[in-house]
């Protein structure tokens, strides 16, 4: 994924039965937030730009870039 525009969010899994994904990593030049929940809803995690990841345990299923 390209660097996405400011205040963008987006599912992860596109299945709301399938399990969430995990282990995301960040390699756009904008700060992604990664939710539990779908629509950005749930707990949430910072990931920075280039390189900012989390681990397997973090499980997600949307994302907003800024």
């Amino acid at each position: 994924m390209g660097t996405p525009g400011t205040g963008r969010t987006g599912p992860v899994a596109l299945q709301h039965a399938a399990p969430p994904a995990h282990s995301p990593r960040n390699y756009t030049d904008a700060t992604a937030v990664v939710f539990t929940g779908p629509d950005c809803t749930g707990n949430d995690f910072s990931l920075r730009p280039h390189g900012g990841h989390g681990s397997e345990r973090l499980k997600l299923r949307s994302v907003l870039f800024y």
